[in-house]
């Protein structure tokens, strides 16, 4: 019962010192955006969002920094940008809480295995945020190579393209009881584009989804087995394992 007791005492302060990191992260982010709104001329523009939270590295998302350029937010966020979702910035206040615990994660949503999808709870005019992420290398002083996570759009997005992702089991990662109640509050009377067929079919994958993960043992088998190639990194799809993700390892 000691070591029980014991093990729920750690197990709480580790989450409470993880909120407590998270909360710092987020407040500097709308400080910086705040700064950046009324002083683009800065030098420095990178918005920075903390490290990917457990959640969203169970669903794919590389354990690495996530960043933000401004001038890209800028001209996503803009109303003559090509694909026309305009939002302000103040919209995306909070945004590193909402990605550290989102609705669910996407994976391979363009067919070309180009990074994960992020379905928030942050909303524009009753649509939900969704931010595109894409694990890059960049390299930086005396030769160091330092992988980030880096944000390559985000928008508010019609429903109807999230329940098709669904229902097309591109999930890596769904937070149930959020999922469900997104789900549950889309329109399905007539005149809308979304049926209540898809609907009924999202909320059964939902319910039904188990997140798929790699065990450390095999890891360790696939690093060993790769061990010889040097500075790379590797893509491997596996299939069985991850059902559409991509598992990424980094061999030195």
């Amino acid at each position: 019962i000691r070591d029980t007791y014991e093990m729920t005492a750690r197990q709480g302060a580790e989450t409470n010192r993880t909120e407590a990191a998270l909360d710092a992260v987020n407040d500097r982010f709308n400080d910086r955006l705040e700064s950046l709104v009324a002083n683009p001329n800065q030098k420095d523009k990178v918005l920075r969002l903390g490290r990917s939270s457990e959640f969203l590295k169970d669903g794919g998302v590389a354990d690495a920094e996530i960043v933000l350029e401004f001038d890209k937010l800028v001209r996503k966020s803009g109303e003559d940008y090509k694909n026309k979702h305009p939002f302000d910035m103040s919209d995306i206040k909070d945004l590193p809480k909402a990605i550290a615990s989102p609705i669910a994660v996407f994976g391979n949503t363009s067919g070309e295995n180009d990074g994960n999808v992020i379905l928030t709870e942050l909303k524009k005019d009753g649509k939900n945020f969704i931010v595109a992420v894409k694990t890059v290398m960049q390299p930086r002083k005396g030769g160091v190579v330092l992988e980030v996570n880096q944000i390559t759009t985000l928008f508010p997005k019609e429903a109807k393209g999230i329940v098709h992702w669904f229902n097309l089991g591109k999930a890596t990662n769904i937070d149930k009881e959020k999922a469900l109640r997104f789900i549950e509050a889309l329109p399905t009377h007539p005149g809308t584009t979304i049926k209540a067929e898809e609907l009924v079919s999202a909320a059964n994958v939902v319910k039904d989804f188990e997140t798929a993960k790699v065990s450390d043992e095999k890891v360790g088998i696939l690093v060993d087995s790769l061990s010889k190639q040097k500075n790379r990194v590797i893509y491997m799809e596996f299939s069985s394992l991850l059902k559409n993700k991509i598992a990424k390892f980094a061999v030195s």
